[in-house]
């Protein structure tokens, strides 16, 4: 019996993450009342997290203490509702980015990274399948730039979750699990990434995977740690020497192979708009969600500029300064920076691969935010994994003092989740 209730815990993780990923919007472009199925899941998916909270209160708690700064972005949101340009939006949104925000640091309090991140790596290697497979029903996986959205919404989204997928891979590999499966999911998630045309994901993982290089041979001993990063070095300079002897312009290249141009397909245009509406309001914004909602002249005039259908900015800095203005900028660096300091305590605490995640993980997001709008979202899937993560990282790693006469420093060890890695 508590074999089938484990089953049916880390069973709702993993709907969790596939919602919050946006797996099944695909079935949505193909038949409209799909949506009422996804509505549905995510119904169950709150009933199921509202009974694990019942019956753990404790952990709740103790997830709430460990993740204090997270529930800042919910409470910011909610807060804005008072001089929302929208408040019904700022309601709803704000109530589900408070949910999802819940969700993930309970998942952190109970699972640990290792647990995290096979969960991640099967899910999204069934989405990567599912997006290949659905090429088969013609023009309707693809945009109408003949980008591959797979079972996705958009081409960025698909994009960010194969960089996600790549990730999680990659760790799984260097920490000697699983290669038989990790692998060719790798390699097939790198695949959809090209076919979806993202440039952002593209950029961000291959920053993340640039640095994991580096970590992976600050590990290795002696010679071998020299070495390796040698040949990663090496590597690096001669793909710029050999861009500068052919004259090639790296960003402008990569950005024609994927169909766009250097203004990242107008998005300076939408970046000039937010500065400018940041500056109109620079204490609070339009309230949460608000701006892009409703009727506004504003948001209406920007979509037929840019001739897209546009819900955000493009950049998560500035699209949260336009809707919480300078405070929840500041607010989301501020969170940004305190996860990366916590994720470096977490790796030197933590030997394994599995300590690089974290780290990995925000690279990845920082990167992408400043071209996509990733975190601070309702029902966003790196806000989930993002507060899930940081609730782990403050649980795993504890000052645990030493027993002497005089007062010593707190020493640091990691505290894993029994059972659960």
């Amino acid at each position: 019996m508590q074999r089938l209730f484990i089953f049916l815990e880390l069973l709702l993780y993993a709907g969790a993450v596939l919602l919050a990923a946006g797996a099944l919007d695909f079935l949505i472009r193909l038949v409209p009342a799909a949506g009422l199925l996804r509505a549905g899941l995510w119904g169950l998916t709150y009933l199921g997290f509202a009974a694990l909270f019942a019956l753990y209160p404790n952990v709740l708690m103790q997830a709430m203490r460990a993740g204090w700064p997270l529930l800042l972005w919910p409470a910011m949101a909610l807060l804005s509702y008072l001089w929302s340009a929208d408040k019904s939006s700022t309601l709803v949104a704000g109530m589900q980015l408070l949910s999802i925000t819940l969700f993930g640091m309970f998942m952190g309090a109970r699972l640990g990274v290792a647990a995290m991140t096979r969960i991640l790596f099967l899910v999204l290697g069934v989405t990567a399948v599912l997006s290949l497979g659905v090429i088969g029903l013609g023009e309707v996986a693809k945009d109408h730039h003949g980008n591959l959205i797979g079972a996705f919404s958009h081409k960025n989204v698909t994009g960010n979750r194969m960089a996600v997928l790549i990730l999680a891979s990659t760790i799984l590999v260097a920490a000697g699990q699983w290669r038989w499966m990790a692998i060719p999911a790798f390699l097939l998630a790198a695949l959809v990434l090209v076919l979806s045309g993202s440039a952002t994901a593209l950029v961000a993982i291959a920053a993340c995977l640039f640095g994991l290089a580096m970590l992976y041979c600050l590990d290795l001993p002696g010679q071998l740690r020299v070495l390796g990063l040698s040949l990663v070095a090496l590597a690096g300079t001669a793909v710029l020497f050999g861009a500068y002897w052919v004259q090639v312009n790296l960003p402008e290249a990569a950005l024609e192979m994927l169909g766009k141009d250097t203004t990242l397909t107008g998005r300076s245009t939408l970046w000039e708009f937010a500065l400018r509406s940041i500056a109109e309001k620079p204490g609070f914004g339009y309230g949460y969600d608000a701006f892009w909602t409703g009727d506004r002249f504003d948001a209406e005039w920007l979509r037929w500029i840019m001739e897209q259908r546009l819900a955000h900015f493009h950049n998560g800095f500035l699209d949260i300064g336009v809707q919480l203005g300078i405070p929840g900028m500041v607010a989301q660096v501020g969170i940004m920076l305190l996860f990366i300091w916590k994720a470096f305590r977490y790796m030197a605490a933590d030997g394994s691969a599995f300590g690089w995640m974290p780290l990995a993980l925000m690279a990845l997001i920082v990167v992408s935010n400043t071209a996509e709008v990733i975190v601070f979202t309702r029902h966003g899937f790196l806000q989930f994994l993002m507060c899930a993560v940081y609730v782990r990282m403050v649980l795993a790693v504890v000052p645990r003092p030493t027993v002497t006469w005089t007062p010593a420093p707190a020493r640091m060890q990691p505290r894993m989740q029994e059972g659960w890695q």
